[in-house]
């Protein structure tokens, strides 16, 4: 069930959270996790029954890892550990990369291979990620999970369970020993939180898929979609995918409250960065967190010199683009980041050589304008079908299919002949482009003007940081700064309210796909 169903809030959510807090008060800690424990079971079994033993034996799985690894002499640890990220490596690759495999390899060879559809289970790539970290995790002395009950709940607890955020295992598993004192004020912030999420869904993210969609989908059709036409699908999808998988993140960390449990934010303004470095650091944290931690460090980081720092820069990002599907279209979108990186390192090397001075705030509106254009245009092969679609909208975005705009604009066509071709017009499904800009125009001024909620809770604390540690973040509007009072609960049911009226149908998240 989805976080923003009718079955999910009107029953899943409060029986979970009515169970939780009887099995608390009568009987403690660990009866109410292992309450917990079994509701996440009901929940992922809600998609589908069959994948449940798949995910309990790969817990029991990696549990025994970690503790042959805790247990093993320092001689057999690593050997462990490499069995450990290897054989779930290999689950992973098996039900998301073999058919990519296959299909490539028979292409290259000139025969056709069939190979039997293979389904994806639900949130495979979130929980495998999780409990790889795990296992190198007990190798480095940086957390193990002494019960069974306790890491099974760790790895499958309904919130981030299907789509993140991607979490460690020494950041959770404290927090099922030592329950948070204020559980009430807790639970408030935990309200607040989930309902703008659904909020950001159902009204923004869901609004802003009308005019996103045409444009991808008929591209994906053979149309080619013109200049103005383009930029608008894609700025639309920017912003969808903006608000839909920071509203799902809202959402679990704000479902993780009610239980007394932080997660790690996941979503800090990133569209606000002045370079893509820092749009790595504020966007899916978690992820960029595992690709830092996991896989560029042990490749040998920067400690190796700029030419390999770059390689692995690169490598990184192929593989994280590579994460999300078994798709060019990915590998596309992970190599334009990994270029833009590297770009952005070598501008950081070459800048003091050059002698060049900073020139404020002109300097900083040009830095973000840039990084913003670069986001915008690798979001197009994430989004789009194939490969093909994805050159189709990027070469109108980029006029190479002339520079046209609608009927209604042929004043400026007409103003500036050198530039614009004759006005024609849109696809029926954007006959409303009028509104859809104002609608891009709002969206846009949430995300790079707006204070996000975690700015806005402060001193709450609602989440942990990088490190693990409460991210506390004062606002320099104290006005606006939460606090536990009716005016703040009236907030959190209008937010709410409004989401629930926005459910005229219900539409899956973004990264449910991953």
């Amino acid at each position: 069930m989805l976080f923003n169903s009718y079955e999910f809030i009107f029953a899943f959510l409060p029986i979970t959270f009515f169970v939780y807090n009887i099995f608390l008060k009568k009987w403690g800690n660990n009866a109410a996790f292992t309450a917990l424990l079994v509701c996440s079971i009901v929940f992922y079994c809600n998609w589908k029954v069959d994948y449940i033993v798949l995910i309990l034996g790969s817990c029991l799985g990696n549990y025994a890892l970690g503790v042959g690894i805790n247990r093993a002499s320092d001689r057999w640890r690593n050997s462990v550990l490499f069995f450990g990220v290897s054989a779930n490596l290999v689950l992973l690759g098996y039900f998301k990369y073999a058919a990519f495999l296959v299909e490539n390899a028979a292409l290259l060879a000139g025969q056709s291979w069939p190979i039997d559809h293979i389904e994806l289970p639900l949130g495979i790539s979130f929980f495998t990620f999780t409990q790889i970290a795990y296992l190198v995790d007990v190798r480095s002395g940086r957390a193990y999970a002494k019960t069974l009950l306790k890491y099974v709940l760790f790895v499958v607890f309904f919130p981030h369970l299907i789509a993140g955020p991607i979490i460690h295992c020494k950041e959770l598993l404290p927090q099922f020993d030592k329950p948070i004192r204020e559980r009430w004020q807790f639970i408030s912030i935990g309200v607040l939180i989930f309902a703008l999420g659904l909020f950001k869904k159902t009204i923004i993210a869901d609004s802003l898929a009308l005019y996103a969609s045409p444009v991808f989908d008929t591209a994906a059709q053979g149309r080619v979609p013109a200049f103005f036409e383009a930029w608008i699908g894609a700025l639309a999808y920017t912003f969808q995918l903006y608000f839909d998988f920071s509203a799902y993140s809202d959402m679990a960390i704000g479902i993780a409250a009610l239980f007394g449990i932080r997660f790690p934010i996941n979503f800090n303004s990133p569209y606000r960065a002045r370079n893509i470095i820092e749009f790595w650091r504020h966007w899916h944290m978690t992820l960029s967190r595992f690709l830092r931690d996991y896989l560029y460090f042990p490749l040998g980081g920067n400690r190796l010199g700029p030419v390999r720092r770059h390689a692995n820069l690169m490598a990184t990002m192929l593989l994280g683009g590579l994460w999300h599907g078994a798709d060019w279209k990915f590998l596309l979108w992970g190599g334009l980041h990994g270029g833009f990186l590297v770009v952005n390192h070598g501008w950081r090397y070459l800048r003091p050589k050059l002698s060049m001075r900073p020139v404020g705030r002109v300097e900083g509106l040009g830095g973000w304008a840039v990084t913003f254009l670069a986001v915008v245009i690798a979001w197009v092969p994430f989004r789009a079908a194939d490969l093909s679609t994805a050159m189709s909208v990027m070469a109108s975005m980029a006029g190479l299919h002339g520079v046209v705009l609608p009927n209604a604009l042929a004043t400026i066509s007409n103003a500036f002949p050198m530039i614009f071709t004759k006005g024609q017009a849109l696809d029926p499904a954007l006959a409303n482009w009028p509104k859809g800009v104002v609608v891009l125009a709002l969206a846009g001024m949430v995300a790079l003007t707006f204070p996000n909620i975690y700015q806005v809770l402060g001193t709450a604390a609602p989440v942990l940081d990088d490190e693990g540690r409460r991210m506390v973040r004062p606002l320099r509007r104290p006005w606006l700064s939460w606090s536990p009072s009716r005016s703040w609960g009236a907030v959190a049911a209008f937010f709410l309210v409004l989401g629930i009226l926005g459910m005229s149908h219900v539409s899956e998240f973004l990264y449910f796909q991953f």
